[in-house]
């Protein structure tokens, strides 16, 4: 049995010392600035203001811009005011942004996009300085010089000094308290309420307790106002007697003009004209010490500051916009000239008092406010300085320290005494990893396994014993990195590739990845306030143990890093593990992991184990690379996801007023969607989720805040984007756009009732017309059939066989050779007719020859007294079609109406004239007129209609007789 040794601890020569003591070490936030740059343009900014999303709109010389956390947009304005500067700006309920500029004009935006807004009255002829809703609806707005109008939805009324206003020129205009609103002047501060047109003004001035005439800027807080005056600095109006009567606060210390206000808990941050913004603390309704400057602002010229909803200060100077963590992360790494770097360990003691050990030193801070109080303490001498990697408070308040290679050492924070664990063997130049315990029960591990030592304190003095533990010598060797005592005294330890252990009742219990551990390197244990015990695992995420059952978490629950350095326990059951970029919180009610106060300026942090606490206000402190780290508590207004803004609905080239349009024409299917997930602390870590239903069921993800959706056919659709900070979008609420791009006018249902009309009409007129065109062919064979027989008869006229027999006879008897020539005449004449009666048309030229026969044997009887004249070239007469006989039946009916003497010969005359033939003879009708049918010319008339739609002309005078035949050119194919 082995014998629990009794051992003092001894002094060490070197003593322990406190170095330093420095008062009024302010924590200082993390700065990120952005300039506006718009070409060669660099506009100052003038105003800001947040919308319900908490989207920041920015009012420039240059116009209206807003800001996505990644770049400047401008939203749609018209020409004629996008470029006026924005000197005032807010949202109203219904979500509308107003903006006033120095013209007096007033803006009112919907969507991004500008609405009318034309006041019946006009408007003010001077710049607008502030804009407010009253909680009845009416809008108020504060001018330079016009007193203050307010606008019922139905007219712009003014109120000015004639009504009571203690100045017409006015810097600043809150909501007042109950109704009505506050204005800073150039003479005091007004409170104006006006109800049922009646104007009620209660003027606060030097009588009243200011320090200064000139009011420009006003700022709410809980309880009152804080007021800034020109050259007054700053004070505080008490509204807990609801009067504005009643001043108290801080008066002076302000070294410059007043620019803007901004309350940040138990701090007012003055933006002064020259001094850059100074820190004031207050508590209730008053100050509690003398103004500060801002680190690294004492030169700016601050023009605007404003708190956004997710706790980020912004300030405006010249064209800089500079983001500030404000309350939400804080940092210390500096002490007068010693940097505060490379964290290893970090302990909250039951004083309220912090301890951290920044490059092998020990400092303590005592949180004052936002001042602290800091002290150095030397563990070792200089020349044996060691990393101090773990930190533990005993029941007397003694600071132990666990080294890299130097062993245990414990600090009397009273004395600043320092004694050395030496008298055990296994903690001589150990490397400790870990220090838990609880009451007289101290636990220390480390490279060398486990040891368990027993405490007892006598009049001051600290002795222990080494207590054996048997079934923890199967750890010897093992590196133990974390250890923690639960709630039933069990000892839970975290090992190097061995998984987790639970000693309790000298028994020892091992967990392992076989049982669930994702990885058996555990660097970090914790219980939480339900009584679940928690792991953080080497490149393994994160494992719950309840009921003796391992549940792991990792990516797919949230979690943003599977390399987890500490973890920690919230009172509220949630837990915050951390990474190299930042910090994860768990929460019960969903089961999942969110980034905690996730910023960019938080990247590459790299913290070791043991770097993560929980001061007595909740403050959240880690130790990084890069300093302390102190954040905020998480409260239940936390997002734990980017709220979601839809900016533009673009249609090539012009954005589209989708909050009232919804229904597109089909050739309108090209949309561009552009939105932002506002996440300013960190923009790039916002992700986004895209779902087109009616397209796709599927939903795509990006880091691009833009969707491209093309030839969209015609239907119903659903765009639907979500956002997140750690790839899970299940819990993440949504933004829906519900749309329909309308189909062509023929796919319509009302168009394919008239189309099918149609096509049942067009069948019953094309069969109504195809028997028409039938009875057009019957017609037109029986006229063809009565043209064949006019001709034949008039080819077989007894006058003109007669004649051309009386001919042939002659020239028998007087020209034999003649004779045979005209015979020959006579029957191609004939021939021609019998050979071309059956076609529907022939070659022009092929009726001129026919012609040319004709009017050949009629010359033999009338010799020069009959002139038939030509006017056709060969290649036109080889282009037409024409009737058959039709010349022949002219010709002959011109001979036959017509004298053909020496004294008075015929003259016929065959002309082209663009596409008609025109056949032209002197009129010189016979005294005796042979019978005629008339149905010559009339036929000829009915044929040329059935083959060509231009009509046969007509034409007499008294001296001449023409008609005029529409031809069909021949194709050249």
């Amino acid at each position: 049995m082995i014998l629990r040794e009794r051992i003092f601890i001894q002094l060490l020569l070197v003593p322990a010392i406190l170095v330093c003591s420095l008062a009024g070490w302010a924590q200082s936030p993390l700065f990120r600035q952005y300039e506006l740059r718009e070409s060669r343009l660099k506009p100052r900014i003038l105003c800001m203001a947040n919308d319900r999303q908490g989207l920041l709109w920015l009012g420039t010389e240059d116009g209206l811009f807003y800001f996505n956390g990644i770049e400047f947009k401008r939203p749609y304005l018209a020409d004629s005011v996008k470029n006026l500067s924005v000197t005032a700006l807010a949202q109203d309920r219904q979500g509308h942004m107003w903006a006033g500029t120095d013209k007096g004009i007033i803006l009112r935006l919907h969507h991004y996009q500008q609405e009318a807004f034309v006041p019946e009255e006009g408007f003010p002829k001077v710049a607008i300085s502030g804009i407010v809703e009253e909680r009845d609806g009416t809008l108020f707005f504060s001018t330079h010089g016009e007193g203050i109008y307010y606008w019922n939805g139905k007219r712009l009324y003014n109120v000015d000094t004639d009504d009571g206003l203690s100045d017409n020129y006015c810097y600043s205009l809150v909501l007042g308290p109950g109704n009505g609103v506050i204005a800073g002047t150039d003479n005091g501060i007004s409170h104006v309420t006006v109800r049922d047109s009646t104007k009620k003004i209660n003027v606060i001035g030097r009588a009243e307790g200011l320090t200064d005439d000139i009011v420009r800027v006003i700022c709410p807080v809980k309880g009152g106002y804080w007021i800034g005056f020109q050259e007054g600095g700053v004070l505080f109006l008490d509204l807990r007697l609801k009067t504005l009567s009643r001043t108290t606060g801080y008066p002076a210390g302000i070294p410059s003009q007043v620019n803007s206000l901004c309350a940040l808990g138990e701090e007012l941050w003055v933006g002064t004209e020259t001094a850059g913004i100074q820190r004031l603390p207050f508590k209730g309704i008053g100050s509690t010490g003398d103004p500060t400057t801002l680190e690294s602002t004492g030169s700016w010229r601050v023009t605007g500051m404003l708190r956004d909803p997710a706790g980020n200060v912004w300030i405006a100077s010249g064209n800089k916009l500079i983001r500030c963590t404000g309350e939400n992360l804080r940092v210390l790494n500096q002490a007068g000239k010693h940097a505060l770097h490379h964290i290893h360990c970090i302990l909250n003691t039951s004083d309220g008092r912090i301890w951290f050990s920044p490059d092998q030193q020990l400092y303590s801070i005592h949180p004052l406010g936002n001042d602290l109080q800091l002290h150095r303490y030397e563990i070792t001498s200089p020349e044996r300085l060691t990393d101090i990697v773990t930190l533990y408070e005993d029941p007397s308040a003694g600071i132990w320290a666990g080294t890299l290679g130097e062993g245990v050492f414990r600090l009397d924070p009273g004395s600043g005494k320092v004694r050395q664990v030496t008298e055990i063997p296994e903690l001589q130049n150990a490397s400790i990893l870990s220090i838990t315990g609880r009451g007289e029960d101290l636990w220390v591990t480390g490279f060398g396994g486990v040891n368990h030592l027993k405490l007892a304190f006598h009049d001051g003095k600290v002795e222990y014993a080494s207590v054996p533990e048997p079934a923890l010598e199967i750890l010897t060797g093992i590196y133990i990195y974390s250890s923690h005592l639960d709630r039933q005294g069990a000892l839970w330890l975290g090992s190097d590739e061995h998984g987790l252990y639970r000693y309790a009742n000298r028994s020892l219990k091992q967990y392992t990845q076989a049982a669930g551990l994702p990885d058996n390197s555990v660097l970090g244990i914790c219980e939480d306030a339900a009584g679940v015990l928690w792991v953080n695992c080497i490149d393994g995420g994160v494992a719950a143990l309840r009921q003796d059952s391992l549940h792991a978490y990792g990516i797919s629950d949230g979690l943003t890093d599977l390399s987890l350095s500490a973890i920690l326990a919230l009172p509220d059951t949630s837990l915050l593990v951390v990474h190299a970029n930042g910090l994860d919180r768990f929460d019960p009610a969903t089961g999942t992991f969110s980034p905690f106060r996730p910023d960019e300026l938080m990247n590459d942090l790299n913290p070791d184990p043991n770097t993560l606490s929980l001061d007595q206000a909740g403050n959240v402190w880690l130790g990084t690379e890069k300093g302390l780290l102190v954040l905020e508590p998480p409260n239940p207004g936390d997002r734990p996801f980017p709220p979601t803004a839809l900016e533009h609905i673009i249609q090539y080239p012009d954005p589209v007023n989708f909050w009232e349009r919804r229904r597109f024409a089909y050739d309108e299917n090209n949309f561009r969607f552009e939105f932002s997930g506002i996440w300013y602390a960190d923009p790039g870590r916002v992700q986004y989720a895209i779902q087109l239903e009616g397209l796709s069921d599927k939903w795509q993800f990006s880091h691009e805040p833009a969707a491209w959706f093309s030839n969209l056919a015609p239907g119903s659709y659903t765009f639907r984007v979500r956002t997140s900070l750690n790839n899970r979008f299940l819990r993440s609420p949504e933004y829906i756009y519900h749309f329909v791009v309308e189909p062509p006018f023929w796919k319509t249902w009302w168009f394919r009732i008239l189309l099918a009309t149609g096509i049942v009409g067009g069948i019953w007129w094309f069969v109504q017309r195809r028997e028409r065109q039938l009875r057009e062919i019957e017609r037109y064979e029986k006229e063809r059939i009565m043209f064949q027989l006019e001709t034949l008869r008039s080819q077989v006229n007894p006058h003109f066989l007669f004649n051309s027999f009386n001919t042939l006879l002659n020239l028998i008897e007087k020209d034999p050779k003649k004779a045979a020539e005209y015979t020959e005449q006579l029957s191609d004449f004939f021939r021609d007719i019998i050979s071309n009666r059956d076609l529907p048309q022939v070659r022009l030229e092929d009726e001129l020859k026919l012609l040319s026969n004709y009017i050949a044997i009629q010359k033999k009887r009338y010799g020069d007294n009959l002139n038939v004249r030509i006017e056709v070239e060969p290649e036109h007469a080889r282009a037409f079609l024409i009737p058959p006989m039709t010349l022949q039946l002219l010709a002959e009916n011109a001979i036959k109406h017509n004298v053909v003497s020496r004294d008075l010969p015929l003259n016929i005359t065959i002309a082209l004239a663009g596409n008609s033939l025109c056949v032209t003879n002197n009129l010189q009708p016979r005294l005796q007129h042979e019978p005629s049918t008339g149905l010559g010319l009339e036929n000829i008339k009915r044929r040329f209609s059935l083959m060509i739609e231009e009509p046969v002309r007509i034409e007499q005078t008294a001296h001449e007789f023409r008609v005029c035949l529409p031809l069909q050119r021949i194709n050249p194919s």
